[in-house]
């Protein structure tokens, strides 16, 4: 069974905050528990168990340090100064509560779980994640059947499928503020399906490449940000495309050939084209030049959900980028290697990045901040004090707040030959943002 480290009382803690707020679709309710019904289609749950009348977590052990708010070895030291995360809000909904010292968990070796429970996380692709933390989206693969469907998963609940029938192969690629919305993309057909999880309700609403597609925390602004290429009086132009449920789809006709970034808290859009960064405002059909063009795709850029806030690399070497924080000038940073752009806090205070080591070959997660600089992700978490078995975390997606992480796990001895992903979900210790 999964070890539970010193600290227990803080993931009995950790459960008992996460079990009551948000969506109720965890696989058998409030206070039930239980382990996997087995089921695939739509809108079953396919949860390994529900919290227990007791309060801790039956969907899977998790790992909590040990050591108080006072300051774990190499994190950060104790607080009292400097960056405190409670000072970076949760955009669209309550924050959560985490404990002080973080906590940490993966799939692997974990008895609690059912076998076919077990099965859909190891498979399991966390692609986005809730700005309060708490509902992890993405995609995983039936060990029955091999195909590929939408899932989330929390602390509390576990697994459950997202209730949503496409045409194609569904994928959860975005969460509102407490995941009781969730957009599934559609592949190979990029229909976006705006999954309204209590209620059960799943239109498709709109088309455009999943991989640009963005929303508001709300979830009551969808856009796709990049258009699908058509020709027009001889030329081949794109347009992005808004939806909201008052309209439905629209084509913006007003920027020809431009990639929208990010859907902003006050409904305002991150785009760009060749010239520039700048903000649009739908209501007016009005933009207004706010920085430099991205040099890349989606990876050289990541804009917060306040949408006045983002980093970019500074060039096509990727190892520099710039922070951006409206009104303020921006930041230049150097990089540890080469790096990505991957995601930011509600107001840019907190940056994760995906970089390389001086040498090249190996890549792992960063967070950045003013006053505490580069930290590694895994060494960050390993000094805390939880065992990641020698592996490498690579975060796909973090919280508004700066303390939640979800992504995969890699093996840090390439000759090994444990080359598979595997899914984690990790809280990180608050001394981590801390200055003496």
């Amino acid at each position: 069974m999964a070890s539970l480290q010193s600290g227990s009382c803080c993931a009995i803690l950790l459960s008992a905050l996460l079990c009551n707020c948000g969506p109720r679709y965890e696989d058998g309710g409030e206070g039930e528990g239980g382990e996997s019904s087995g089921g695939t289609t739509a809108g079953a749950p396919t949860s390994g168990g529900a919290t227990s009348p007791g309060g801790s977590s039956s969907a899977g052990a998790v790992v909590v340090a040990g050591t108080a708010s006072g300051g774990a070895p190499g994190v950060g030291g104790p607080p009292g100064g400097g960056y405190a995360p409670a000072s970076e809000p949760v955009l669209g909904c309550p924050a959560q509560s985490w404990p002080d010292a973080g906590a940490f968990y993966e799939p692997f070796n974990d008895e609690t779980l059912s076998v076919r429970h077990r099965l859909l996380l190891q498979s399991y692709s966390a692609h986005a994640l809730s700005a309060d933390g708490r509902v992890v989206v993405g995609q995983t693969r039936d060990p029955d059947t091999a195909g590929l469907f939408p899932i989330s998963w929390t602390l509390s609940g576990g697994v459950a499928a997202i209730p949503v029938a496409t045409e194609g192969t569904g994928d959860g690629i975005q969460a509102s503020c407490n995941g009781d919305i969730i957009l599934v993309g559609d592949t190979p057909f990029d229909g976006v399906y705006r999954v309204d999880v209590p209620h059960w309700q799943y239109p498709l609403v709109i088309h455009g490449y999943l991989g640009w597609v963005s929303m508001d925390p709300t979830a009551s602004l969808i856009v796709t940000g990049r258009g699908q290429d058509r020709e027009v009086n001889d030329a081949i132009v794109s347009y992005p495309r808004t939806w909201t449920a008052a309209s439905g789809p629209v084509e913006l006709g007003t920027l020809p050939n431009t990639v929208i970034h990010a859907a902003a808290a006050d409904g305002t859009l991150v785009g760009s084209d060749h010239d520039e960064l700048f903000r649009f405002y739908p209501t007016t059909k009005t933009r207004e030049p706010i920085g430099l063009s991205p040099v890349g795709e989606t990876e050289s850029i990541a804009v917060s959900s306040s949408g006045y806030a983002w980093i970019q690399n500074a060039d096509q070497h990727y190892d520099s980028f710039l922070v951006w924080r409206q009104p303020d000038q921006p930041i230049s940073v150097t990089c540890p290697g080469q790096c990505t752009m991957v995601d930011l806090s509600s107001t840019g205070q907190i940056a994760l990045l995906e970089a390389a080591n001086d040498a090249g070959d190996v890549i792992s997660s960063w967070l950045w901040t003013d006053a505490g600089g580069f930290m590694d992700l895994s060494l960050l978490m390993e000094q805390a004090g939880f065992d990641l078995r020698g592996r490498v975390l690579h975060a796909t997606a973090m919280s508004d707040d700066g303390r939640v992480l979800t992504g995969y796990s890699t093996s840090r001895d390439l000759s090994s030959g444990d080359t598979d992903p595997l899914f984690f979900y990790a809280v990180v210790p608050a001394a981590a943002y801390q200055t003496p």
